[in-house]
């Protein structure tokens, strides 16, 4: 159930990203990088539904989900499109989906943000927003993919503040 619900985030954030793209791309705000997190994310998507049905009680959904993420990254051309966080709308949210799915590239990667000319790495900026950052988030993540108890709740309430503009419904797996 939490590999399939990993599985239904990927494709909402895709979903999202190809109607963002059919509607509003314009040739200066990089389409070619929406198409590439489109592809990692379909990868994704390919390589996780291949472990559903391999799934058993004591299958651990981080390395599953891990592995799957380093294999996709690694056949990948535009690696660090998808892998690199940034205070960019898009990169941001691809970083709190990958942090969502408990990669831990993801979670080692700090956000960039830029002021005046200034550039830093931290969380403060785009990720700050999504809510998907600091080590109390951190272990919710953790503790839903391990599947412990009452983790489920407080999972589906970071999800819903880093997707926000998402309608809430379409977020829940069912």
């Amino acid at each position: 159930m939490r590999l399939q619900e990993a599985i239904f985030l990927i494709q909402t954030y895709r979903e999202t990203i190809e109607k963002e793209q059919d509607r509003f791309s314009v040739k200066f705000f990089h389409k070619s990088r929406n198409q590439e997190k489109i592809s990692y994310c379909k990868a994704l998507e390919k390589e996780l539904e291949l472990q559903v049905k391999s799934l058993n009680f004591e299958s651990n959904l981080h390395d599953i989900i891990n592995t799957a993420h380093n294999k996709v990254t690694m056949s990948f051309t535009a690696q660090t499109i998808i892998t690199k966080g940034g205070s960019y709308f898009g990169t941001s949210r691809m970083l709190s989906l990958q942090r969502l799915l408990d990669i831990d590239e993801a979670w080692k990667t700090k956000g960039h943000s830029r002021f005046l000319v200034f550039s830093t790495h931290s969380d403060l900026h785009g990720l700050k927003t999504s809510g998907v950052f600091g080590d109390k988030v951190h272990r919710i993540v953790e503790n839903f993919y391990r599947g412990v108890d009452n983790s489920y709740e407080q999972y589906q309430e970071i999800k819903k503040q880093a997707f926000a503009k998402q309608d809430a419904s379409d977020l829940l797996y069912s």
